[in-house]
């Protein structure tokens, strides 16, 4: 990612603060527009219930609805997460990440890969924590999609819309993941480029992200960080290799926000938990 031709600037402090969240922070490419920290795709006093017609329109609802777009979500954490969600739902709180899933249903991304089955599957099933009983990964098969749940079933997927989840909630760091039951980032870049180049001729948006270089950042822990950017360079190398074969495509590389106060000194007594009473 250091060779890119052109580096730039941003500033992504949310409407409220100058301290971003991740919601407000990924919102301002997505949408133009700044909004308050844990929300995105919605403006501050949207009192609107509904999002089937939201005042904000994100970028890929622009370019599907005008070019017919297809949409592609990739990452490490949740897929409902602040930053995957930000770049394809609506959301008053980043928390209701049950209300999240169900948007995805609704706006059926063409890709949709990462962490966070929990909330596809009702209590009662093994990580399940929905409280309407639904099962959401049978209503996306339902709809057509490939569901994978592990690294093989990634690499048979062969249709133009996928869903992949590899854990009930984050995805493991790099330096613990276990390659056969969580695809790398690049992995999951490859096998999302494929199905979007299969699925639609006019072209596609695809977010791809490493949330672990921020959940690392968090924790102090330096050694996952360096371990999570490199993999993340590995997905860029996947992307530019793409380009060269369909060189009108823009590869963007950026972060929503800086994860301040990283320090190797100040790292963490107890790996197993991030609270701020648990530094060294």
């Amino acid at each position: 990612m250091d060779e890119f031709p052109y580096t730039g600037l941003v500033a992504t402090h949310s409407l409220n603060s100058i301290v971003t969240d991740s919601s407000p922070g990924a919102a301002c490419y997505t949408t133009g527009n700044k909004s308050n920290n844990n929300q995105h795709g919605v403006f501050p006093d949207d009192t609107t219930a509904n999002f089937d017609n939201p005042r904000v329109e994100l970028v890929g609802e622009y370019l599907a609805r005008l070019h017919g777009r297809a949409l592609g979500i990739v990452t490490t954490s949740d897929v409902f997460d602040a930053t995957p969600a930000a770049f394809s739902l609506h959301a008053k709180s980043r928390r209701d990440s049950q209300a999240l899933v169900d948007q995805y249903l609704a706006l059926e991304p063409d890709v949709l890969m990462g962490g966070g089955a929990d909330y596809f599957l009702p209590e009662g099933v093994p990580g399940g924590k929905r409280k309407d009983g639904k099962d959401v990964i049978v209503a996306f098969r339902a709809k057509g999609y490939q569901v994978a749940r592990n690294t093989a079933e990634l690499q048979a997927a062969t249709g133009p819309r996928l869903l992949g989840l590899f854990a009930d909630d984050d995805m493991d760091f790099e330096i613990d993941r276990d390659p056969a039951k969580e695809p790398t980032t690049a992995e999951m870049a490859q096998a999302a480029l494929k199905a979007l180049a299969r699925s639609s001729p006019n072209g596609f948006v695809l977010f791809v992200e490493n949330e672990n270089v921020d959940t690392a950042g968090h924790a102090n822990d330096a050694a996952s960080l360096m371990r999570a950017l490199w993999a993340f360079d590995d997905a860029v190398r996947i992307a530019l290799d793409f380009q060269r074969g369909s060189p009108e495509t823009l590869v963007i590389v950026t972060g929503d926000h800086e994860t301040g106060g990283f320090s190797p000194t100040y790292a963490l007594k107890d790996l197993s938990s991030l609270s701020s009473a648990n530094r060294f």
